[in-house]
């Protein structure tokens, strides 16, 4: 949790966030070592995150003298101990290490979805906090892409469909996905509304579900 809240610790705590993310990610490519599609997901995102712990380092030694001294409003402290407090960052490691209640394909991914989407709203948080930067831009986007693949791997898997991200690619707030089913006949799939609420309960932070 962040006690003090300071560009310097919003920081520091992004580096421990990374590094959480990718022990998780190791962990998960080698829990299900079976399931190739899983895996090659799981390690990609796990060499992301090594790479984005590693812009944080450089990041936070390149902007910290700049606003060391620079106060961060009441509402944006509030806001970013209440992320700190979150299930996904106040267990520090054991998030990486606990994988008892991943016990299958659904769980894993949801696990995921989840942490990514908390990262994502935490680094516009810290923009908030430490300004425009072209590193800080970059790494929500990288997030921002990994929420949608995660919640498209799901749907996926879920409810049996295709989906594809066709619109807003340059925007953090708003992705719009394109799903198919491969129900034959002249109605609509029950899966659809079911996908639908899926997609909703996973807006993107700052965004509107359509």
């Amino acid at each position: 949790m962040i006690e003090n809240v300071t560009a310097a610790k919003c920081l520091e705590f992004a580096i421990q966030t990374e590094e959480i993310g990718a022990e998780l990610y190791q962990a998960l490519a080698k829990k299900f070592a079976s399931d190739r599609e899983l895996t090659e997901l799981f390690e990609g995102l796990g060499r992301d995150e090594v790479q984005h712990g590693e812009l944080v380092r450089a990041l936070h030694g390149r902007v910290i003298p700049r606003v060391r001294d620079q106060a961060v409003p009441p509402e944006q402290q509030d806001y970013l101990r209440a992320m700190a407090m979150s299930e996904f960052f106040s267990g520090g490691k054991a998030l990486a290490t606990d994988l008892e209640g991943i016990r299958s394909r659904e769980d894993a991914l949801e696990r995921t979805l989840n942490l990514e989407k908390a990262t994502l709203a935490f680094y516009q948080a810290v923009r908030d906090v430490v300004g425009a930067d072209d590193v800080i831009d970059s790494l929500i986007a990288v997030e921002k892409r990994h929420v949608v693949k995660s919640l498209k791997d799901r749907l996926r898997h879920k409810y049996n469909v295709s989906v594809a991200e066709i619109d807003y690619l340059d925007q953090w707030q708003r992705a719009l996905l394109s799903v198919v089913t491969e129900f034959t006949r002249l109605v609509c799939s029950p899966n659809i509304p079911l996908v639908f609420r899926l997609a909703q309960a996973f807006a993107l932070p700052g965004g509107t579900p359509a």
